[in-house]
């Protein structure tokens, strides 16, 4: 299997990981993944992020904007993408292509 690639500095990627850590703490075996151009050879892209997790949250779009703006805070402003996905959510064929060529950045620390 080739190894995967992920274009961000370790500044970048720290602040993701706190991001991740502040708005999923509350989620137990979430799963955090960059996809997308970031996730491959070249230049540019916007910052495409699947979160996996392992209930459906209350109000996912809450989730989603507060993820955004976490990651907005830690890394300035910028296009950010992010699908939820939980075990409620349709998977369609974007959903398996971001889980397959995904690299993960983070797993919560707990399994649920």
């Amino acid at each position: 299997m080739a190894r995967k690639i992920v274009r961000l500095s370790a500044k970048e990627l720290a602040g993701l990981r706190r991001s991740f850590e502040k708005v999923l703490r509350r989620h137990p075996g979430a799963v955090a993944r960059i996809f997308g151009s970031r996730a491959k050879a070249g230049s540019g892209g916007d910052l495409d992020l699947l979160i996996s997790l392992a209930r459906r949250p209350r109000d996912p779009l809450t989730l989603k904007l507060r993820l955004k703006q976490a990651v907005e805070d830690a890394l300035g402003e910028r296009k950010i993408d992010v699908v939820i996905e939980h075990p409620r959510a349709r998977v369609d064929a974007f959903v398996r292509l971001a889980r397959r060529e995904g690299v993960v950045l983070w797993n919560h620390p707990r399994k649920s």
